[in-house]
């Protein structure tokens, strides 16, 4: 009988397993969106500048529209998925998604592609926080890590598809199909998350027991559900934080180290070269197919890296994966940075000159 138990047990521990990683596949799509719509413009904007006439303002105006209404996301996602939860604000930014990847594809203006843009801004903002965060509070702590890690995975892949889309929309230079592709993935998440439970976290949090339990049954082995319950409305009676703790002394520097991490993974570069990937070439060296196919490599690059993240996070520290990217940024770069922001700034005064 015991065996029989046990038997049992492992199997429903199993099922359990393979719901949470489901869960975390489908919110991962939102990473995937990101990555998508941050990449596909370094391609588009090659022909809709052409197409429009657009001068070297408006072409840096449509392309920083999206990191506008990215701002704008992130700053209203942390409320919004407090008030009405993490399945619902994933899925009302696949409708944005949508609507803005609609916008852009029918756009007959800048006007109007630069709405599309900042609408995918917002959403990206959205998902930037509420993805990870819904699997996070999905995921048992054995799996974790490897699980957060997969929507970074997703967003370097849907950087290399939006480079493999461009790519392959190149030779006829239909930028209305690249970003138009953007619909599929927002409308696999739309139905995707729609059948998912919310967050047993979220249903703690605003008194709906009953169905948190339901939900933590059907990730969590039963020994863990009501430990679970428990350290969740322990720490639910703390409140929520406020602006003011990031400057508290009491911060730990994990945290500052964290901060500082996001600081330079942007300042750095990284979110340019994403946007902006084709343009940092010298046009009269190379075509646009050749451009687009050294997007291609850059995001295959980062999708190897983000892939062995993922295999290694799940079952090792993360502290010499920080220690070791910190190394690289510190060697790599600076040089980087300042040859690129040179040779644009240099590219920027030859067209207005022109």
């Amino acid at each position: 009988m015991d065996s029989i138990a046990q038997i049992a047990a492992s199997s429903g521990a199993k099922r359990s397993g393979h719901f949470v990683k489901i869960v975390a596949a489908t919110a991962a799509l939102a990473g995937l969106l990101f990555g998508f719509d941050t990449g596909v413009i370094s391609g588009a904007i090659l022909f809709i500048k052409g197409e429009f006439g657009l001068t070297p303002f408006a072409e840096e105006l449509l392309v920083s529209s999206a990191l506008i209404g990215a701002v704008c996301g992130s700053i209203l996602s942390g409320r919004l998925t407090d008030l009405i939860g993490r399945k619902r604000a994933i899925l009302i930014t696949a409708g944005i998604f949508t609507v803005g990847s609609i916008l852009c594809a029918i756009a007959t203006g800048t006007g109007v592609l630069i709405v599309g843009r900042i609408a995918i801004g917002v959403a990206i903002g959205v998902a930037s926080y509420t993805a990870p965060l819904y699997i996070s509070e999905m995921a048992p702590p054995k799996l974790r890590g490897g699980l957060v890690t997969l929507n970074q995975l997703a967003i370097t892949v849907g950087i290399l598809v939006a480079y493999i889309i461009d790519a392959t929309f190149a030779s006829s230079g239909n930028w209305r199909l690249m970003f138009g592709f953007g619909v599929l993935p927002a409308l696999a998440l739309g139905m995707g998350i729609a059948v998912l439970p919310e967050s047993p976290r979220w249903l703690l949090l605003h008194r709906h027991k009953e169905e948190a339990l339901k939900v933590l049954s059907r990730i969590r082995e039963p020994k863990e559900v009501t430990p679970e319950v428990n350290d969740i409305l322990e720490h639910a009676e703390s409140g929520h934080g406020k602006l003011a703790d990031l400057l508290s002394p009491v911060d730990s520097a994990g945290a500052f180290l964290g901060r500082r991490t996001s600081y330079h993974s942007a300042n750095h570069g990284n979110q340019h070269g994403d946007l902006l990937c084709s343009d940092d070439l010298p046009t009269s060296r190379l075509s646009v197919r050749r451009r687009l196919h050294h997007c291609h490599r850059r995001g295959r690059t980062s999708e190897c890296v983000d892939d062995y993240n993922f295999n290694s996070f799940a079952r090792s520290s993360r502290s010499p994966a920080f220690t070791i990217s910190k190394l690289g940024w510190n060697v790599f770069i600076p040089g980087r940075t300042r040859s690129g922001v040179r040779d644009r700034r240099n590219r920027i005064k030859m067209d207005w000159c022109a």
